[in-house]
């Protein structure tokens, strides 16, 4: 069994993404998605406090609809004690050997790589009970950072998204996500060997990015955002555009 766990508020357009493309899997699978606030809390705690609510962009309609499918459950508070609240909602029935993966609302998977790393992990040939991936990293709706280490995609804790599930499983961080369990990770260089690049849309929207500028604090955000989705130059480095990006990182028109 495939435990897949995705947070959300405000989850369009690309939530009903990873309903399709579970939905095209030829595997057994269950989605457990927590809709809310993350107060912050713990590994969290950095981020702001921003008033309890749902979404408001629709994903609550959208999850009512689905919570009637019987491969998907639906947690649903206007606020949570963190995101690590949030992600232990639905694993409370993974048994030994199921694969425990988390999507986030603005991942886009295509079917087979999900399959492949989930039988990568299964055969296990490396020993391993994580698997870790690389992604497109969408900074813009166009332009995208794909290098490894830098900001989007940083080796050393990005981006773990699948577990070799056990009775009992509980993840005990979020960020950079680990749970209960001794974890020999499988490196992003065996997943990019096999293909499993994902797309992650985290800054392709002016919603996403206005509340991330409250939710982290992100000053002036927005107008940085939009002088970048201006910029007509094949490759920049985004950290002279946007200042939350401490580092060169360069995002590539796609």
């Amino acid at each position: 069994m495939l435990h897949v766990v995705t947070i959300v508020l405000d989850g369009m357009p690309w939530l009903p993404c990873v309903y399709s493309t579970l939905q095209a899997l030829n595997m057994d699978w269950h989605w457990h998605v927590s809709q809310g606030v993350a107060r912050p809390i713990g590994c969290t705690s950095w981020c702001h406090k921003i008033p309890p609510r749902l979404g408001n962009d629709g994903t609550p309609e959208f999850l009512a609809q689905l919570s009637k499918h019987s491969r998907v459950s639906v947690y649903s508070k206007p606020s949570w004690l963190g995101k690590l609240d949030m992600v232990n909602a639905g694993v409370s029935n993974v048994k030994d050997g199921d694969i425990v993966m988390e999507i986030d609302s603005d991942e886009v998977w295509k079917p087979e790589s999900i399959e492949r790393a989930t039988q990568l992990l299964l055969d296990n040939p490396y020993g391993n009970r994580c698997a870790t991936f690389t992604c497109r990293y969408f900074i813009t709706p166009n332009r995208a950072l794909t290098d490894h280490g830098t900001y989007g995609n940083h080796i050393n804790y990005e981006w773990r998204r699948m577990w070799v599930g056990h009775k009992g499983f509980m993840f005990t961080r979020h960020e950079p996500p680990q749970i209960n369990a001794p974890c020999p990770m499988m490196s992003w260089a065996i997943t990019v060997q096999h293909g499993l690049v994902f797309d992650h849309y985290a800054y392709a929207t002016e919603q996403q990015v206005k509340f991330k500028e409250k939710y982290y604090g992100y000053k002036h955000a927005v107008p940085a955002w939009r002088a970048l989705c201006e910029c007509s130059k094949p490759s920049v480095d985004v950290s002279k555009w946007l200042p939350w990006v401490k580092e060169r990182a360069i995002g590539r028109l796609v």
